[in-house]
């Protein structure tokens, strides 16, 4: 594809687009131009500053265009119609759109498991969508607690 949207930008929207811009990462495809829409007016919080930094740095020399408090209104067969600032505004020449708009945690297992085990933990993104390291630490703590 040509001309994407990635819809989210989050930490994964970002990797996302920072993947599909980068003709090093992306040789499969080839240069793609990336559009990253996002509801919020900054990208890529929910990443640690030091790798934020670094991802706002490659998306900008890849040329992502970062639009920022912006929500999109109207799915076309090969444009977006987005509102930003109280304006209109169609997106067109549209190849294929990403959804990247965020995590949510899935624990469907720990009531069932209530009154048949002694104890359950939940841990992870069962708990709450976040990165590996703190569902790493979660399970030590409680490993080490058992």
């Amino acid at each position: 594809p040509a001309n994407v949207i990635v819809w989210g930008g989050g930490m994964v929207g970002c990797e996302v687009a920072d993947f599909l811009a980068n003709p090093g990462d992306n040789q499969l495809i080839g240069r793609t131009a990336v559009t990253l829409i996002t509801s919020k007016k900054e990208v890529v919080l929910d990443m640690a500053p030091e790798t934020r930094a670094l991802m706002m740095h490659r998306m900008r020399t890849n040329g992502v265009n970062i639009m920022g408090s912006a929500a999109i209104k109207e799915i076309l067969a090969d444009a977006v119609v987005i509102e930003r600032n109280g304006q209109k505004e169609t997106l067109r020449g549209v190849d294929l759109i990403v959804l990247a708009r965020g995590l949510k945690s899935a624990d469907t297992l720990s009531e069932k498991l209530k009154g048949i085990v002694a104890e359950v933990h939940v841990i992870g993104d069962a708990r709450e969508p976040r990165q590996a390291v703190e569902a790493i630490a979660e399970g030590s703590q409680i490993g080490r607690k058992l």
